[in-house]
């Protein structure tokens, strides 16, 4: 999550989604699909799309990380940028990636019902949707709040 969030950094998880949906850009912490500690897809996707189906268990885990996808919204990445309903999102907070790094997923898939795709800041080097696919709505366990170093 640098640089939106470092290490030593106090956060609050309010409980905000059992009145509300999770929104885009909202940063949450979640428990991941159980595949998120391999990089393990629940489906292998067709080269060139990000994983748009992820394990059917979740890990015990917490992560933290910002929505980018909301179900039934079409995604694609490029060259780490989310490109959501064919316009590419506003995300001046990340840090984009370096060549060499696994940023380019172009084909487009539609994120499934109740699913939210989430993608970290530092793009180049972030362990994510991309990798292990979409997480539960049921698998996210509030809204992050920074409070301070």
């Amino acid at each position: 999550m640098v640089p939106t969030l470092r290490a030593g950094d106090a956060i609050l998880v309010d409980q905000a989604y059992r009145r509300a949906k999770p929104r885009i850009g909202d940063i949450v912490a979640f428990h991941p699909p159980a595949g998120a500690v391999r990089r393990r897809c629940g489906r292998r996707p067709p080269a060139g799309q990000a994983c748009g189906t992820a394990t059917r268990r979740n890990s015990a885990r917490n992560f933290i990380k910002p929505i980018v996808g909301r179900p039934g919204d079409r995604v694609s990445i490029r060259h780490g940028h989310v490109i959501r309903d064919g316009e590419r999102a506003r995300e001046d907070f990340i840090t984009p990636c370096a060549a060499g790094e696994d940023c380019d997923f172009a084909r487009t898939f539609t994120v499934a019902a109740n699913r939210y795709y989430l993608l970290g800041d530092n793009r180049g080097s972030s362990d994510d949707s991309r990798y292990w696919g979409p997480v539960a709505a049921k698998s996210i366990v509030g809204r992050v709040q920074r409070l301070g170093p």
